[in-house]
């Protein structure tokens, strides 16, 4: 846990120090929708400074870049879908964990804030998008199969509107928008701990390998993605610890599953 805060503390620190560089040498370009207007704060560039560099890189890697981001969004659809169809075939949600998934959509909701309100193209999250609303349908399944929709239904209400208010409400301090994503990383990146822990402790993996595998290779496609289209430390962070812990749970369906 102290490697994963030391990696998520300096991430924060260069995304700082990358705009506060950008700031010396860029003077006007458009403005994130949802981010506070204060072309005096430093912190205000982080934006310009993913703009700038996305514009810097070469065409064609841009394209590049580009391209993975929708492919990945096409194939994240895949990702949940043999947990999906797992649940609705055995019409029981033993084995999983609804902390997991309470923390999955949290997470992933508030990953969904930062990039929308940094402007970011939609190739750079879309993936996010579509993994929340399949998060939200696993979420309900786990929670039918262990008696636990009352309480879905009246958090789901609750959480809809806090997650609209923020997405289409007032602008944000850049600050707080980095803020945000660290939160998302640190959240996104513990759901699946709870899963790890339920699997060490039964020696049964329930985890789709096909789901950890492309999950995997999701966060790889992000990394580069990022790097060149964002170079945003935060997003790259939040990828390479979602790769390590996605890297765990394929683990342990390989170990589990040939016992």
């Amino acid at each position: 846990m102290r490697l994963v805060l030391s990696l998520l503390a300096l991430a924060l620190v260069l995304n700082s120090a990358r705009a506060y560089a950008s700031s010396k040498g860029m003077r006007q370009r458009r403005v994130p929708r949802g981010v506070v207007n204060k072309a005096t704060a430093s912190h205000s560039n982080s934006v310009l400074a993913a703009s700038a560099a996305a514009i810097a890189a070469p065409a064609g890697t841009a394209l590049t870049a580009k391209v993975f981001g929708y492919v990945l969004g096409a194939g994240s659809m895949l990702v949940y879908t043999p947990i999906l169809l797992s649940l609705l075939k055995k019409k029981n949600s033993e084995g999983f964990s609804v902390a997991t998934w309470v923390y999955n959509l949290l997470g992933m909701s508030i990953a969904l804030v930062y990039p929308f309100k940094m402007a970011y193209p939609l190739s750079t999250y879309i993936e996010l998008l579509i993994l929340t609303v399949q998060s939200v349908g696993i979420l309900g399944l786990v929670c039918r199969y262990q008696n636990l929709l009352k309480e879905y239904v009246a958090g789901m209400s609750v959480f809809s509107l806090l997650v609209a208010g923020v997405v289409w409400g007032p602008a944000i301090n850049p600050m707080a928008l980095q803020a945000l994503q660290l939160a998302a990383i640190l959240v996104c990146n513990y759901a699946n701990v709870p899963q790890i822990v339920m699997t060490f402790k039964s020696k049964s993996a329930s985890w789709s390998p096909i789901t950890a595998a492309m999950s995997m290779a999701g966060n790889a496609i992000r990394i580069f993605t990022t790097l060149q289209l964002t170079q945003d430390f935060l997003v790259l962070s939040g990828n390479l610890l979602g790769f390590i812990t996605n890297a765990i749970l394929l683990g342990q369906v390989i170990v589990y599953n040939r016992k």
